[in-house]
């Protein structure tokens, strides 16, 4: 393989298509010819010594047209070989050989790295040993994941050297029966053919111009190509719905445009032979818009797929830079792409981690870290977004119920309705007990209210209301506010916990008696419109469409940065 090293099998297959079709038009005229000239031959009419030197020579035509036959013959035969042996995606040599260089180079540089803080983890005190050998420990499985890439790659140049070596006799059988009659009898084979980038040195006068294409691109078919690509570009149905040969050609031309799905997750998924799955998730990402498609692309080829038919709560551990869940899922409603909502939830944690772990060398993923220019984090907005909803939903009540508060009545009933919601930690297991009349009446009014509107028009949203309210809004999907599982007791996921003294896991609440939350709310949010960008999932764009221009801004912004684009 070199850099100018080309093979599409899609181009390759219709090409080869459009052959055999030509070659069946040949067939027929060399059958008309040769009953034309066996007829006249035949004719015995036509007597004379002049007639029967003619005849002679006529016969060599009826020769020739045998030779033009059995030599098409070959070539469909070997037009079929063709199509089977170049396999179903595109090898390009430019691409295959830079990124194999580049996983190579990155693994030295790494291996070099992890040296280096050996070395200075041997060397130093007992707190910076502990750093040192982290990041020794870091360097070394970035390193054994570019390893691991170098060999995807590596392993696409070889199977290409593959390709070509076992299909560079084709055609010589016909080439060969062919030059026979040609003047001179002799007829170069083309032994050794490569494959090459379509359309750019074809010489239209060549007599070798047909077989010599046979295999390759016409810029016509290329510009063609590239109009169907664009045209299901601009498709907005399901992608997964698509045909097999849509999604496949789709597939191998934007691997040949943009950053392509790579890494231990898809791989693994390919592996174990969940082709369509594979086909699925890369077409659904690979028709997401930017900035979301390079957020995701750029940020996910590290992680791991650590079970893929996992029977506990789908999850992302940072820890191992892995996923967890069950691929039997993806089938339970018939293909469709929201049947790959929790793959693209839980790889858009991974992407949310690893961002900030390569690029910032933190462990916070950016959807805590981000910071816009009026110094409000992610948290504040979507924080800020609920509790202006409930203070609106108050404000409501007390013009529905014509109540003739005071200016400083009517906050107080904002602010003791919203604290009452707000510093929640378990509303099934422990609601609020609330004394004053008119309060509870307000507050039993305002929460059924914003269930309701959150059951019709809130989507996967209600997740985040329940996170900053102990999940006050009873509703059938999400995360729990707490979780144990088997013999694991994981505690509160929406708070912070300490331990009392029996034992047992309680919130924290600060000096003020407000409840302090964990800050998993904008990890989730961010993975929840993630999916839905990818997938059109109707529950995550709802969710993302009942969000503040806030929260939906600051969401778009941490995908551009990600995405390079910001």
């Amino acid at each position: 393989m070199t850099e100018s090293s080309y093979l599409d099998p899609t181009a390759i297959s219709a090409q080869c298509t459009l052959m055999r079709e030509k070659i069946a038009r040949d067939q027929e005229a060399l059958d008309v010819a040769y009953l034309a000239v066996s007829n006249f031959v035949s004719k015995d009419e036509l007597k004379s010594e002049a007639f029967s030197v003619l005849k002679s020579n006529m016969d060599q035509y009826l020769n020739f047209i045998g030779y033009l036959k059995a030599a098409n013959q070959c070539d469909v035969r070997d037009l079929g070989i063709l199509t089977t042996s170049v396999g179903n995606e595109v090898l390009d040599g430019k691409v295959i050989l830079k990124n194999k260089k580049d996983a190579w180079d990155s693994k030295v540089k790494n291996e070099e790295l992890a040296a280096s803080y050996s070395e200075k983890a041997a060397s130093g005190n007992a707190i910076e040993a502990i750093y040192y050998s982290a990041m020794a420990t870091y360097h070394s499985m970035l390193a054994n994941h570019d390893y691991s890439n170098y060999l995807y790659w590596k392993g696409k140049e070889e199977l290409y050297d593959e390709i070509e070596e076992s299909t560079k006799a084709l055609f010589d059988e016909g080439f060969a029966i062919r030059s026979l009659c040609m003047v001179g009898g002799t007829y170069p084979g083309l032994g050794g053919k490569t494959f090459t980038k379509p359309g750019l040195d074809f010489d239209i006068d060549n007599p070798n111009f047909d077989e010599d294409t046979y295999y390759r691109l016409t810029t016509l078919y290329r510009e063609s190509g590239d109009a169907y690509f664009d045209a299901l570009s601009a498709r907005n149905d399901d992608p997964t719905q698509w045909s097999k040969a849509e999604k496949d050609f789709y597939i191998a031309e934007y691997e040949k445009r943009g950053q392509p799905l790579t890494g231990d997750v898809i791989n693994s998924l390919r592996d174990a032979g969940y082709d369509e799955d594979v086909r699925n998730i890369k077409v659904l990402i690979y028709t997401t818009e930017e900035p979301y498609r390079s957020a995701f692309l750029e940020n996910v080829m590290f992680t791991k797929l650590g079970d893929m038919h996992y029977k506990g709560t789908a999850h992302y551990s940072p820890g191992e830079n892995a996923i967890y869940l069950n691929v039997d899922e993806f089938h339970f409603l018939g293909t469709r792409a929201s049947n790959y909502r929790t793959f693209f939830h839980e790889m858009s944690h991974a992407a949310d981690h690893n961002y900030s772990n390569i690029k910032n060398n933190s462990n916070v993923p950016i959807s805590q870290s981000y910071v816009d220019k009026n110094g409000k984090t992610f948290g504040d907005y979507i924080k800020a977004d609920v509790e202006n909803t409930i203070r609106a939903e108050v404000d409501e009540y007390i013009e529905k119920k014509n109540l003739n508060l005071t200016a400083e009545e009517k906050k107080k009933l904002e602010d003791d309705v919203t604290h009452l919601l707000m510093n929640t930690a378990d509303y099934k297991n422990n609601p609020p007990k609330i004394d004053d009349a008119l309060t509870k009446k307000c507050y039993k009014s305002v929460r059924l209210s914003i269930e309701m509107d959150l059951i019709v028009n809130g989507g996967i949203a209600r997740d985040m209301y329940g996170g900053y309210t102990g999940n006050s809004f009873p509703l059938d999907s999400g995360h729990y506010v707490y979780y144990k599982e088997n013999d694991l007791d994981f505690g509160y996921y929406w708070v912070e916990q300490t331990t009392d003294s029996n034992g047992n896991k309680v919130p924290v609440y600060d000096e003020n008696g407000n409840i302090v939350y964990s800050n998993n709310q904008p990890v989730e949010c961010f993975a929840e419109c993630m999916a839905g960008m990818i997938t059109n999932d109707s529950e995550d764009v709802k969710g993302y469409n009942y969000y503040s221009e806030d929260v939906q801004n600051t969401f778009n912004d941490i995908a551009s940065e990600m995405a390079g684009t910001n």
